[in-house]
Parts: C-alpha cells; structure tokens; sequence
C-alpha cells in the first residue's frame, strides 16, 4: 500500500511539474514569457507566505480553470443561443454490415423546410456537437443532419474486437453512414438539395465513401443525391509517416486514462492539448474540453476513437512503416470523385498540415481549396463565422456547377 501511495504521489508532482514548464511557471525561476514580460521567482525561504505562494501559483498554472463556458464567449455566445433555438430530434438508424449491427444516431435539426440539407460528418474523438456553432451561423438557412458515426455520442461504441479487423475503418465507417443517410432521405416527405459537410477523418470517410468502387457499385442512387462536398482539413489517403501526436492517443492506456482522471490530471491535460490545437484560444470554451474528458474516460468511445486512429490509414501497427502500394491504390481511386469538392484549410494546422489540402486540391478531378490564414485544425470550432460564409460561397458556386478558384483569406472580420 505504502508503495502504490508513493507511487502516486510522485506521478502527481511530475505531471504538475510537466504542467508548470508548459506555463512558464514562477516556481521554477525567472522565466520570461513569449511576450517578454518577465515573471518573478520565488524565495526558497519556507513559512507562510512561501505556501500561500505555492498554492497560489499551482492555481495560476492550470489552464482548465480559466476558461469560460460557451455562453460566456462573445464569438460563441450568439451561435449557442441560434443553435438551441432551433428545432432538434433525435433519429436512430439501425445499419448492418458483415452480419453485425450498430445504431447510428443522427441529430436532425431545422424546421424541415429548406431546399437543401447539410450532413454534417464529424472528425476523430468527437461527435455531432463539433458542429453547433456552425449550424448556429448558418441558423435557418439550412436543415442539418448531424451524424453520430459509430462509437461516438449517441451511436452506438461496439469493442472493436467484436466488429473484427477494419470494422472502425474508413470503408465500414462510410458504408454504415450511408446506410444511415439513404434511411433518412427514404424518410424525407419532398426531394431536397444535399451537400456533405465533413471535418478531419470525417473528410477521409466521405471521399472514401464516393472514391471507393465497391460502395460506388452499391450506393449509387444515394451518392447520386449529393451535389457537393464541403470538406475541412480532410485526411488523404496517401501519407508518409505516422503523426506521433495521433499514434500517442491510438496507443494511450486505459489505465494511464483511469489513473490520472484520478488524480484529477486528464481534465488539465487535454486543456492544455486543445488550446494548442486552436489558433484563436479565446475560442475554447470549457465544454470542448469537458466532451474531449468524456470521450476519453469512457472505455467504449475510447476504444472506438483509438481503433478509428489505427485503422484510418493502412500503416503496420509494430513498425509503424506505411503500405504505400495500398495508399497508392486507394490514391487512384481519387479520380471517381467527380461532384465539386470545396476544401477549407487552416494555414497553421498542425494536426493534417495545409499542403495536404494542395495536394487534394490538384488529385480530386473537380477540387478548389480555400486556405484560412489564422486558423489551426479546426475550422468550424474557431472561426465558424467565416466557415459557414465559405459554405453558403461554395453551395451558390456548387449549384452553378462552378467553384472559384483556390485562394487564401486575408483576414478574419
């Protein structure tokens, strides 16, 4: 017992040492900040005020604490509150693929009135929520279906090892989301416009989705429906190397999770990863953080998010070395997107890097690409304003048959 609490203890001050050289703190000496303010160090002298300066400056350290809900934030504020005002239910599909079932839920959202529906496909690690402020700048322009893929939200998280191999890839993920769209367009009662919006490993899924010859073969009258895609940082299929980063969160431990939500840490942690993935930090609000914990706590969402991660590209788990000629393969099948595809890119993502999307760009047959100079990954989380601005641009270019050409916005209003 002795043992284990040490054990503990120690990890402790090595995570709130780890946290403290991420925020420059005082406890370790003079430090001067990225803008050059320089910041006291304390006395080693013991006594009172040496632990009310401990206690003090362990609170200033963490971020988690500092952020404000979404109400708070005035970018976000008025966007939650479009959002919530309009009309949502929930729709279950049951898909089946290989014999295996999973629900599929889908947050349906608008006054079912509009010409054109947006199905929103969500990145890694998230869900149908990603999208909200998104849908509260666009508000009643648009109605919205809002995929929970498997394994996350609302649908359903089989262990992976149930669904067998490639049972969380990108071809299972696609197939079942199209069942779950072809169910919801059989249940529509008039003909509508439908546009694809999807982010992040989203994005992979949808070109996979109309690339793929087998679910072109099978899905055609559904595929046939959508005019456009509208694609945010969408993952290629072709890529040379593992990003550690991601390889970090596929291999992560459910006991290391356990331990440290524990501890009281996860929460700490994953603020401090998300205010790195955002260009605009004062765009995070403590719910992104909350979901995030969630996802990772829960055994079932978590497995399923590391086992999208592992098997959205063909990479050997051991070596971690990339099978180019099944990349390659799937690479040519880029040739079979033939509707207008708009990509949107944040300039500093560090997640999926923006040459990527040049690279998009010149292999889908009917691609332009937008580039967002102030913004990471994330498009429709930090500066979901202009994303949707972009979106009503490309679906009026999009009905016309002609999409503008690759250019870089200069500035955010």
């Amino acid at each position: 017992m002795k043992t284990w609490i040490s054990m503990i203890i120690g990890l402790e001050l090595v995570l709130i040492t780890q946290f403290a050289l991420a925020c420059e703190h005082p406890l370790l000496g003079t430090n001067t900040s990225a803008r050059g303010r320089q910041k006291p160090a304390f006395s080693r002298a013991g006594g009172r005020h040496g632990a009310e300066d401990l206690r003090s400056a362990k609170e200033d350290c963490f971020l988690y604490p500092k952020l404000r809900p979404q109400a708070e934030i005035p970018c976000l504020a008025p966007l939650i509150q479009a959002y919530d005002a309009l009309p949502q239910r929930k729709q279950r599909v049951t898909t089946e693929l290989g014999g295996k079932r999973i629900d599929i839920s889908l947050n349906i959202v608008g006054a079912g009135t509009n010409e054109t529906v947006l199905i929103c496909i969500p990145g890694v690690m998230s869900d149908s929520t990603e999208f909200r402020f998104l849908v509260g700048a666009l508000a009643n322009e648009y109605d919205f279906w809002l995929i929970d893929p498997p394994g996350c939200g609302d649908s359903e998280a089989p262990d992976p090892k149930r669904l067998g191999r490639g049972g969380y890839g990108p071809a299972a993920l696609a197939e079942r989301e199209l069942q779950a769209i072809s169910a919801c367009l059989l249940e529509c009662p008039r003909p509508v416009r439908v546009l694809i919006v999807a982010h992040s490993l989203g994005g992979l899924v949808a070109l996979r989705a109309f690339a793929d010859p087998d679910l072109r073969a099978r899905y055609g009258q559904v595929l046939g429906q959508v005019e456009g895609l509208v694609l945010l940082a969408p993952c290629d299929v072709f890529l040379s190397q593992v990003n550690p980063a991601l390889a970090d969160r596929a291999d992560l431990s459910g006991f290391k999770v356990n331990l440290g939500n524990a501890l009281g840490m996860v929460r700490e942690a994953v603020a401090q990863y998300l205010v790195g993935s955002f260009r605009a930090s004062h765009c995070l609000s403590r719910e992104e953080v909350d979901h995030a914990v969630e996802v990772l706590i829960n055994p079932g969402t978590r497995n399923a998010f590391q086992a999208m991660l592992r098997e959205a590209l063909p990479f050997d788990r051991k070596t971690r070395l990339p099978d180019f000629r099944l990349m390659m393969l799937q690479e040519s099948w880029y040739t079979n997107v033939d509707l207008p595809c708009q990509i949107i890119w944040g300039k500093c993502d560090q997640t999926l890097p923006v040459q990527m999307g040049y690279m998009l760009e010149h292999q889908l047959p009917n691609a332009r690409l937008t580039v967002i100079p102030d913004c990471k990954h994330a498009p429709n989380l930090e500066c979901p304003k202009e994303c949707a601005r972009l979106i009503r641009e490309a679906d009026r270019q999009i009905a016309a048959r002609t999409l503008p050409p690759r250019r870089l916005v200069t500035a955010l209003p």
